[in-house]
């Protein structure tokens, strides 16, 4: 487009960009009942198999508050928390470029 920006171009590619890894918590959900459905058992898909699977070592702690709340953590379901933090991520950019275009049409 001839009135375009450099600025709404890099937008506009940043949101195609963060489209799809929305579909990774959905996509992990969709092979568990996949799983279920075909073998009738529930495959559970913890954090910390994703940490296992990219060879990060299991992080440990000698304050036992603490460890137990890692421990909580890695044991959440990989779809639900993948999802949650592609949700945080898409609000904080929404809100960023929110900021952007206000401070924009203040300026013209």
């Amino acid at each position: 487009m001839e009135g375009e920006t450099f600025e709404d171009w890099l937008i506009a590619k940043v949101m195609m960009i963060l489209v799809l890894p929305a579909f990774i918590g959905p996509g992990i959900f969709a092979w568990q009942c996949f799983v279920w459905l075909r073998y009738g058992y529930w495959h559970p898909v913890p954090v910390a198999a994703a940490f296992q699977n990219l060879d990060i070592s299991y992080p440990r702690t000698e304050w036992a508050g603490v460890q137990k709340m890692i421990d909580w953590v890695l044991e959440l379901p990989l779809s639900l928390t993948a999802w949650l933090l592609w949700v945080g991520v898409f609000a904080s950019v929404i809100a960023f470029i929110d900021a952007h275009n206000r401070r924009k049409r203040i300026t013209e």
